[in-house]
């Protein structure tokens, strides 16, 4: 994204037949910017916002799951002078700094719609010693 913006700032210094962007595939993921810590969690965040809004099934850990996995990719991807145990303790500790990212970045999303199983969700039941009629989760709906 940031490298579309520089383009687009340095094509606009050129005569406008040349400020047509170049878009490659390689401008969006990379492992490079899978690399960084917003673009690990920014992958998370998407994969389980996705996967709750489309399956309506996300438990707690599938993000500290996928924080983790990513990570230890990212390690393994990684060429390192450390040792190779030292390396993979840091990728499974920085899963956690992963998992707190996209977490964080879900609560700050997350909405408060009743409809949309937020935290204001109404409770249209008559007899409260009957189960709550279960609510479909949105893509902003908290994980939590």
């Amino acid at each position: 994204m940031i490298t579309i913006i520089l383009s687009l700032i340095q094509d606009q210094a050129t005569p406008a037949a040349a400020a047509v962007p170049h878009f490659q595939t390689n401008d969006f993921l990379t492992l490079g910017t899978l690399g960084t810590l917003a673009g690990s969690s920014g992958i998370v965040y998407f994969i389980c916002s996705s996967v709750q809004n489309v399956f309506n099934w996300n438990p707690k850990w599938l993000a500290l799951l996928l924080s983790i996995l990513i990570s230890l990719i990212v390690a393994a991807a990684t060429p390192s002078e450390i040792a190779a145990w030292i390396k993979y303790v840091i990728a499974f500790l920085n899963g956690f700094l992963i998992f707190a990212t996209a977490t964080g970045v879900n609560i700050m999303r997350a909405t408060n719609d009743p409809k949309a199983g937020g935290a204001g969700r109404l409770d249209n039941r008559v007899d409260l010693n009957q189960p709550a009629m279960p609510v479909k989760r949105t893509f902003s709906t908290s994980w939590f």
